[in-house]
This record gives structure tokens, C-alpha cells and sequence, in this order.
């Protein structure tokens, strides 16, 4: 049966694995919270690292400039990604080392005459090099060793991964310097279409030049999508032809204010890479062409309306002294007592503090479900000329009545068979809800 002797070789590699860790990988292995460094390293000493991958001759250099700042030398100096930049200097200070081999072969076994990789550092004054060889059978370990001592050691392939970087690798991915909650200003351009946004001086995101409420998040989820975007991939450190991938002319632009102190920061948008899921893309300032994910603008791709505050007032129900209600000629007011309690004055002076309560409540958390008419210049369409219902709510503070929030409910919206649905607006703003 050819199924169960596909079985039976397979059982016997995984003992012959076993068989070849036990004989050849047996060695020191420390127990509890202790473990084998080949390196004493401290990873504020670390002055300097070189990666070099010996196949292909390529190296980069990175070196401390400050008490935490690091930059490259070779083959460029490119800004560090943090990320994978910490990611080498933890691998580096800390190296996950799984034992020290007693019965190590000739290092030819092992791969380390012909390291795939070499990394060179400088700790403090003094200068070590690591050698990289080949993978264990399991490919749970690599086979490392000091380039000056004998000792050879299995460590953790995660680990030795993290070393084995190109300039590309560390090079800083994150296009865009944004920090989320400075950011004042967000502008979008897509072909034909614009949207603005800008914080008022309540730190509210408004929408202009319209001046509509805009809900925070939606907002601050395009902010957020600029801020991670990264490079997929460096098309080009120093364009001069931006034509040839559609940046003289972008498809789309998205540009964010932080602040009178800080420069707007702007990427563009050009076409497609030819047979590949990415567009090209740049900064206003750099001349570097990246690679991004395709479509990363289709988010961006909204009307106005996707980021108004459907919540049509704001404020607190113990704000509101008094209420009132107008249909046509008639009109029911209430105010509240000494004690709280909505009383209504007029047509008949009675306790009706449920239903008022009700009432404000009810106003407060009223919702857009959606926005008709931005115009102001066909009120009557919508029964809005003379409106069916007025609700009032009024504050009092300091003796002074203030008009709180004024709903204008119209004619029933005939369109919608699935749910009751009443056309509104305001008394401040010309919108039709």
C-alpha cells in the first residue's frame, strides 16, 4: 500500500533527525533564567553594526549618532525604519541562543567557511564579528560562531532573521510624519472631487468650505491610513520624470496641516506599476518614488455627506429649563419647577415631567437618516415653509432664556415605504434632513 509506505518513510526521516540532534547537537544548555551568550553585549553599548551578505558582496552600515539616534552610512544614507532598526539591535544585544555544541564537526558541516551572512559591530571600543551558517535539519536553528573563536552555537532562526537585513529592509518604509492628534487640517483632491476638513476652535472637525459638523472618526480613520502607510517598494530616490508615473499630474492628493509650526505634509498618487498590485506614489517635497498598495485612495473616495455628524444637536438634558411645542396656532409650554419637574404652563397649567423628559431626551439623541437638501431654496417641497411641528428647548442662565435647539418637522417622506420617515431641519442651517 503505497499510502503506508509514504507513512513509514516518513517516520523514519523524523528519527533519523533525531538520531543526528542527539549525536551532533547535544550540548551546554542552561537551565531556569539563565542563558549562553557568545557576545556580552548591552544594547545602549552598541555603537555600530555592518550587515553582509557574502553571496552577493551587498553590505550596509549603520551607526549611533546620539544617546538613542542611529542613521546609515552605506550604501546610502537613508532614514532608519525604527521598527526593523530595533529589531537588528535587540538580535544583536540579546541573541536567543539555543546551546553550544560539544561535538561540533568541521565547521565545513555546518557552513560556517562560507557564511551566508557576516555581521560586524562595534561594542564601546571594541569590534566582534558573527558568522551565519547553514539551518539545522528542523530548520529550528541556524549554526552561528564568534569569527574568532571555535565555539560553534545553535541560535533561534526568528532571531538570526531579524540580522539578515539589506539596506532596503532598514530602510525607512513610513512615507508620511504624522502625529494624529496634531493634525488641524486634512485635504483630499481625486480627479474632479475636493473635501476640507479643519478643526474649529472647540477642537471640533468641521467640513469646508460648508461648514457642516464632521463626525471624528471617519475623519481621523483617513488621518490614521495616511499616518501607517508605508513604501512597498523604492522605485526611485531622485526623479526627474515624473510623467512617466503619472506625478506631474497625480490621480489623487491628500495633504494634512499640523499646526503653524510644522510644513503640510502632501503625498501624490500616480498610476499602476505595469503587472503588479501597486501605484506609484511621492511626497510634495521628495523627489523619492515609492510603491504603495493599489487603490490605497479608494477609502478616500467620499462625498461630504459619508462624514457629517448625523447627530443633529449637543447638549446636556439638565441644561433645559423649558420646552415648547407649536402646531400651527397651538402651542404647549413647560417649564421646570424649583424641584426639576417639567410643569406645563400652557395651554393649562398640569405636572407633565415624564413626557418632557421624554421629549428632551428624545431631541438629544435625534439622528440624521439622511441628508436631502443642502440648498435652502425648496423649503416648501419638503412642508418646511410652514412646518407641521416646532420644537423648542430653551436654557436659562443668569435670567437670560437662550434657545438651546429648534427642531422644524415637516411633511412625511413619501419615498420611504419601509420605515415612517418625517423631512426636518434646524433654525440655524439651511440643510433638509
Amino acid at each position: 500500500n503505497k499510502k503506508f509506505k509514504f507513512t513509514y518513510i516518513v517516520a523514519g526521516i523524523m528519527i533519523l533527525l533525531a538520531v543526528y540532534v542527539y549525536f551532533f547537537e547535544q550540548g551546554e544548555r542552561k537551565s531556569g533564567t539563565e542563558s549562553i551568550k557568545i557576545f556580552d553585549v548591552k544594547k545602549e553599548d552598541l555603537k555600530k553594526f555592518e550587515i553582509i551578505k557574502n553571496h552577493t558582496k551587498e553590505s550596509v552600515i549603520c551607526e549611533k549618532t546620539g544617546s538613542e539616534d542611529w542613521k546609515m552610512l552605506k550604501p546610502k544614507q537613508y532614514e532608519l525604519e525604527k521598527s526593523e532598526l530595533d529589531g537588528v539591535i535587540n538580535s544583536i544585544s540579546n541573541m536567543s541562543i539555543d546551546r553550544k555544541l560539544e561535538k561540533a564537526i568541521d565547521i565545513t558541516v555546518y557552513e560556517l567557511d562560507k557564511p551566508s551572512y557576516t555581521i560586524n559591530f562595534t561594542v564601546k571600543d571594541k569590534n566582534y564579528s558573527l558568522l551565519i551558517g547553514a539551518k539545522n535539519p528542523t530548520s529550528t536553528f541556524y549554526y552561528v560562531k564568534d569569527a574568532e573563536k571555535k565555539d560553534i552555537y545553535t541560535a533561534y532562526s526568528y532571531g538570526i532573521d531579524a540580522l539578515k537585513k539589506s539596506a532596503k529592509d532598514l530602510r525607512k518604509k513610513t512615507i508620511l510624519d504624522i502625529v494624529t492628534e496634531k493634525v488641524t487640517k486634512l485635504n483630499i483632491k481625486l480627479e474632479k472631487k475636493e473635501l476640507s476638513f479643519s478643526k474649529n476652535e472647540e477642537n471640533k472637525w468641521m467640513i469646508i468650505p460648508y461648514n457642516f459638523m464632521a463626525e471624528k472618526d471617519p475623519v481621523e480613520t483617513l488621518i490614521n491610513k495616511l499616518k501607517d502607510l508605508k513604501a512597498n517598494d523604492f522605485i526611485e530616490d531622485s526623479a526627474s520624470d515624473l510623467k512617466k508615473y503619472a506625478l506631474d499630474k497625480p490621480i489623487a492628493t491628500m495633504s494634512v496641516t499640523q499646526g503653524p509650526d510644522k510644513p503640510v505634509v502632501t503625498l501624490c498618487i500616480g498610476k499602476k506599476l505595469k503587472d503588479k498590485e501597486m501605484d506609484y506614489a511621492k511626497t510634495a517635497d521628495l523627489p523619492v518614488v515609492y510603491a504603495i498598495e493599489h487603490n490605497f485612495a479608494t477609502p478616500f473616495d467620499k462625498t461630504y455627506n459619508d462624514f457629517r455628524d448625523k447627530r443633529i444637536f449637543s447638549f446636556k438634558n439638565e441644561d433645559i429649563a423649558e420646552a415648547e411645542i407649536l402646531k400651527g396656532k397651538k402651542r404647549i409650554f413647560a417649564r421646570k419647577d424649583r424641584l426639576g419637574k417639567f410643569k406645563i404652563e400652557e395651554p393649562v397649567k398640569k405636572l407633565a415631567d415624564l413626557p418632557f423628559n421624554g421629549l428632551v431626551y428624545e431631541i438629544s439623541i435625534v439622528n440624521v437618516n439622511k441628508f436631502e437638501d443642502d440648498s435652502g431654496k425648496r423649503l416648501d417641497k419638503y412642508g418646511l415653509k410652514n412646518p407641521q411641528y416646532i420644537v423648542s428647548l430653551y436654557m436659562v442662565v443668569d435670567n437670560e432664556k437662550k434657545t438651546k435647539a429648534r427642531l422644524l418637522i415637516g411633511n412625511k417622506d413619501s419615498s420611504n415605504k419601509d420605515q415612517e420617515m418625517y423631512f426636518a431641519k434646524t433654525d440655524t442651517l439651511e440643510s433638509v434632513y
